[in-house]
């Protein structure tokens, strides 16, 4: 197991936030989950042990133990877990900035069997092994106040798979079907529109491709088309692996920064102004917005078998055993010597001669790559 960026410095719980540049190996055990949140990262291990570091990793690392067997999920600012007990299910936020106790936001149905959790800024998303997929939150809150707890159900789907963004939701249907909601200003949704959705639509571009996995950043969409990875979205990183906006456009980002400095409000006010923005539909983004596949390294003859997205970089494994990422890099997340920017996929640098990725990692409020694999004899590959 190697870490790129932000990350737990090994399975020692030693607390501390590390900034690696080069793959670091941390551990000879399998992740069971990973999730990541500004200034904290967290590893859960199949063994039961957890790695965590940055921001009152201690308070995560006891929560997790206590409630070994839950869901986890993490947005940019919290973590959620979904606890099942005798008799009831219960859904819990543990923020790093509160007083270091879980708030309890909702009961769920006993009855129910949920099997994944992804969260948003604004809400979280439960998938029940029916397919069946229930939002906790505002999600409409982009627009509106404060959230406020309600729940809403899709039955009108058998849904196989959920993402959570910054701000939007992904959801992959038992046909292969990619849906969105939420806040679309960046193209994230998939649809030409740049609007906003508060339920979730099949995403048009991508009709007569059943996709097998899909994963969201902060403001970016992936997913997986028989091993052929589309992006769409904001791509002010080159997050998007394809070429970034036309020089003569004005970029999303410099419109964001002069929203930013023309706010007045809080930190908070200033955090969601950056990372939401305002729409700007340009003939550069709109075509951003729509699904489309990767070109460069991935028109090799191999097929990409894993997808992940970090706040602003993505990550994929091949077919035959090698970590891609493409996107921001300037925190050392897509290895030594990456550019704060890379436009299109490229091999993860500094892994070991003989090692064969298998699993990859990221968080939508992360700067931190995980990948997972295994050693083999070069000259047996």
């Amino acid at each position: 197991l190697f870490v790129f960026g932000n990350a737990p410095a090994d399975a020692s719980l030693d607390g501390e936030t590390h900034k690696y540049s080069s793959p670091h190996h941390i551990a000879q055990q399998s992740v069971e989950w990973a999730g990541s949140m500004w200034g904290t990262q967290i590893l859960l291990f199949r063994d039961g042990s957890v790695a965590a570091s940055g921001w009152k990793a201690r308070v995560f690392e006891e929560f997790i133990h206590q409630h070994r067997g839950a869901l986890f999920a993490c947005d940019a600012n919290s973590l959620f877990a979904l606890v099942r007990e005798p008799d009831r299910s219960v859904l819990f936020e543990l923020h790093p900035a509160g007083d270091d106790r879980a708030a309890e936001l909702m009961d769920m149905d006993s009855t129910m069997q949920f099997v994944m959790l992804a969260a948003s800024r604004d809400y979280a998303l439960l998938l029940d092994d029916t397919g069946h997929v229930t939002a906790v939150g505002d999600i409409a809150s982009w627009c509106g106040p404060s959230p406020t707890p309600v729940t809403t159900t899709w039955p009108s789907r058998a849904i196989r798979a959920i993402a959570c963004g910054g701000s939007h939701a992904l959801l992959l249907d038992e046909t292969g079907t990619v849906l969105s909601m939420g806040f679309g200003g960046h193209g994230q949704l998939g649809h030409e529109a740049l609007s906003s959705l508060t339920s979730p639509l099949p995403i048009d571009a991508l009709e007569g491709l059943p996709a097998t996995a899909i994963a969201a950043g902060a403001l970016h969409s992936l997913a997986l088309v028989a091993g052929v990875v589309y992006t769409w979205g904001s791509n002010n990183h080159g997050q998007l692996g394809r070429r970034p906006l036309a020089p003569n456009a004005r970029s999303r980002q410099e419109h964001q920064q002069q929203c930013c400095q023309e706010s007045a409000g809080t930190s908070e006010e200033h955090a969601e102004c950056s990372e939401k923005g305002t729409s700007v539909t340009s003939e550069e983004e709109s075509e951003l917005a729509m699904p489309a596949h990767l070109p460069g390294a991935l028109d090799l003859d191999v097929g990409v078998t894993l997808i992940a997205a970090g706040s602003s970089h993505s990550l994929a494994v091949t077919d035959n055993g090698v970590a891609l990422g493409w996107g921001w890099g300037a925190h050392g997340q897509l290895g030594p010597g990456a550019a704060e920017h890379v436009l299109e996929p490229l091999p993860l640098a500094g892994l070991p001669a003989g090692f064969l990725a298998k699993r990859v990692f990221a968080g939508a409020g992360a700067w931190t790559s995980v990948v997972e694999g295994e050693m083999h004899d070069v000259a047996s590959l």
